[in-house]
């Protein structure tokens, strides 16, 4: 908890991924106020972090797109990028446990640096939350090409600014949407 009335809510995707090449897409909705978004471990640290994912014990579990720009593993930053998200944002999240490596991307940013994540890990997609009102719906994009995840992300998330200023949205497969921080999660 970081106040009285705010606490950070986590959720996490369904599927354990060990192996293969996935890629989601996550759209920011309502008063986000500090939000992140990545990959981690599913554990109690990692669910139920009292400061968020910015503290020690999420170390070497949670592998996160801080909403303040910051790509992190736990409470280390890899990369300051200075890109932040808010709402009305997506970002793509793509993971190639193959070859052990996480990619970020915001609508209408550049691709974020990569990050390297351990193979044969079990890691769910997650999101954590803080503050009352910040939502983020969170789905899986079908990975059609065999072209490099990068370029997969790149497009992803070109193709989601296009959406979003034009008011499309993509068919909805398999979804998890984290709303009102303090709430739980709905799968849908």
């Amino acid at each position: 908890k970081d106040s009285a009335e705010h606490v950070w809510s986590t959720a996490f995707g369904r599927e354990t991924v060990r192996e293969g090449r996935r890629m989601w897409e996550v759209r920011v909705s309502g008063r986000t106020g500090r939000m992140s978004v990545g990959v981690a471990r599913n554990c109690d640290e990692v669910a139920s972090p009292p400061n968020g994912w910015v503290a020690e014990p999420c170390e070497g579990k949670v592998w996160h797109y801080s909403s303040t720009g910051g790509v992190r593993c736990g409470a280390t930053i890899l990369h300051e990028t200075g890109v932040r998200f808010t709402e009305g944002d997506t970002i793509i999240v793509g993971l190639d446990m193959d070859r052990g490596l996480l990619h970020f991307a915001r609508s209408g940013a550049s691709p974020l640096p990569v990050v390297e994540v351990p193979k044969g890990e079990e890691l769910h997609v997650a999101v954590a939350l803080f503050m009352q009102g910040g939502a983020a719906d969170l789905r899986e994009v079908p990975l059609l090409s065999p072209a490099p995840l990068s370029q997969l992300v790149t497009a992803a998330s070109v193709h989601a600014l296009s959406a979003h200023d034009h008011h499309m949205h993509p068919p909805s497969v398999p979804r998890l949407s984290l709303k009102s921080v303090g709430g739980g999660p709905e799968a849908g």
